[in-house]
């Protein structure tokens, strides 16, 4: 397990390196989770965030706020620490390359079947004179070879050399 430092600067990284490819949607939806934190039983609090959670107490009571004391099986909600934050990042990043590596391979196979090539897109779709020359992209559907393999090399990389 890497320590609070590592962990921080690798996930910055990672963060990083998503925006600047154009997915910053997950590095988003990973920050949303990190900022409601984990649930936890009270019981299961260690010492420093069971201190924590009382002088939170001691503070909202003294600002005049009503406090209530949680129970043992009460869920109390406490911050992740940075090993978990980065798994968590790591793990979004393998859920999105590998649903996206399947869903292309399953495309891919389904149009081979009906015997479709490519698909040809073109933005905006029958463009008019004032609008200009359309895009036109012309993607090969070609069915994706070594996809297990591939997908068995991101989770070495993700998980020994990231996580490691």
């Amino acid at each position: 397990m890497k320590n609070g430092q590592e962990a921080v600067a690798q996930y910055s990284e990672l963060a990083s390196a998503l925006v600047q490819m154009g997915a910053s949607w997950i590095v988003a939806e990973v920050e949303q989770v990190i900022s409601r934190g984990k649930t936890v039983p009270f019981r299961d609090l260690s010492e420093e965030e069971s201190a924590l959670y009382e002088s939170r107490l001691t503070e909202e009571a003294r600002r005049g706020l009503p406090v209530g004391r949680a129970k043992a099986n009460d869920s109390i909600g406490v911050p992740y620490e940075p090993y978990e934050r980065l798994a968590l990042l790591v793990d979004a990043v393998e859920r999105v390359i590998t649903t996206s590596e399947l869903s292309y391979s399953y495309v891919s196979s389904f149009a081979a079947g009906l015997g479709i090539n490519s698909l040809r897109l073109e933005s905006p779709i029958g463009a008019s004179i004032t609008a200009g020359v359309p895009e036109v992209r012309n993607i090969p559907l070609t069915a994706p070879t070594l996809v297990n393999e591939r997908l068995a090399i991101l989770r070495h990389v993700l998980h020994d050399e990231v996580l490691g």
